[in-house]
């Protein structure tokens, strides 16, 4: 499904939920080793509760190279970066990115073109899903986890308020 941006009108993402992934490991060494063939960013799915906090974080994404001021090396890992809510890039990285035991992905690339999405359903070995769906994926005990989401302040919003929340509020301190 692609996502088009209000303050970046030029830019769409592209973003694709993948389950029962069986060459998580074999992807992240491409990644690492930049030859996969297309730059992406490729979420561990099983923090997401849905696609809503990976467009905020894009958005997020696009203003920080807008300004010139990427915490992370390329846009594709401040997107992963800026999903988290944390603002340790080595541990987001390791946690909200692709690990080899991921069997639940979402990869969001920026101005996709047919070739590349096609090369990202060629690499990744599972089943393309809805993004609707993606909850489906999520470890909803260590989403709360990984976010500090206390059962509480579920009881006043939704989990992707209190995402949502942490993402927007992480540079205010």
């Amino acid at each position: 499904m692609e996502y088009q941006f209000e303050s970046h009108k030029e830019r769409k993402l592209t973003v694709l939920t993948f389950k029962d992934v069986t060459n998580s490991g074999v992807l992240l060494k491409q990644i690492i080793a930049g030859n996969l063939g297309v730059e992406a960013s490729f979420f561990n799915a099983s923090l997401i509760p849905d696609i809503t906090p990976i467009i905020a974080a894009a958005n997020k994404a696009l203003f920080a190279e807008s300004r010139g001021k990427l915490v992370t090396r390329t846009l594709y890992s401040e997107i992963i970066f800026n999903v988290s809510g944390s603002k340790h890039i080595t541990e987001t990285l390791k946690r909200w990115g692709i690990s080899e035991s991921s069997t639940g992905l979402v990869v969001a690339k920026f101005d996709a073109t047919p070739a590349e999405l096609q090369i990202i359903r060629d690499s990744v070995k599972g089943s393309e899903i809805d993004n609707a769906d993606v909850g489906q994926l999520m470890d909803l005990k260590a989403t709360k986890k990984a976010y500090h989401i206390a059962d509480p302040e579920l009881q006043v919003g939704s989990l992707t308020d209190a995402i949502l929340t942490r993402i927007a509020v992480r540079d205010c301190s």
